[in-house]
């Protein structure tokens, strides 16, 4: 069973397709509380019961560690009688609303800086593999002043898919980097995505 970490889940658009999959979500994340009603309740439907075999933690990413998800995780029943598991892989979508092209776009958007924020719950844990999905604005966001979480400083103008490739290799990481659109993949809409 490959079992897997899904941050910024927000609803659960992702989440549906690990399940579909046939992943494990033994841990997710998100801070807004009425997303967290509409993924618990659809998890609830599928069998997945909190602090049994799956845990959410509606929490700030910048509040936990790597250590209180794994711990979470140890907790849950399923583990009683063993330790926890090697985690097979992390999801995650940070905002987008700072890279989006439809909105503001501003480099002073607070939420930009999130994705940093999942490198380091990725370095903390070392999963075996790693997805991370965003808009197509994602691709030219250049940032000033970055500093990664592998100590590295960016030069100014540093867009974000050289510093994620950057980051992501340090961590010991193979990393490909798309433009994937939606209507390929049996989805009734095109939507191009940025899939890391």
């Amino acid at each position: 069973m490959a079992y897997v970490i899904d941050l910024f889940c927000g609803a659960g658009g992702m989440s549906e397709g690990l399940l579909q999959a046939g992943f494990n979500i033994v841990f997710s994340n998100d801070i807004n509380q009425d997303v967290q009603k509409t993924y618990m309740n659809r998890h609830e439907q599928l069998g997945y019961i909190q602090g049994e075999n799956t845990y959410f933690c509606r929490s700030d990413i910048r509040d936990i560690t790597g250590q209180f998800i794994m711990d979470k995780i140890s907790d849950l029943k399923i583990f009683a009688n063993s330790s926890a598991p090697k985690i097979d892989a992390i999801f995650g979508g940070p905002p987008c609303q700072g890279f989006s092209r439809a909105g503001l776009r501003s480099k002073n958007d607070p939420r930009n800086l999130l994705f940093k924020e999942y490198l380091r719950i990725i370095k903390e844990i070392k999963p075996n593999y790693v997805v991370m999905e965003n808009v197509v604005g994602l691709i030219d966001m250049k940032f000033n002043g970055f500093v990664g979480v592998s100590g590295i400083e960016y030069e100014d103008g540093t867009v974000t898919p050289d510093i994620l490739r950057k980051e992501l290799s340090e961590l010991g990481y193979e990393i490909k980097i798309d433009i994937l659109n939606a209507a390929d993949f049996g989805v009734p809409q095109r939507r191009n995505r940025v899939i890391v």
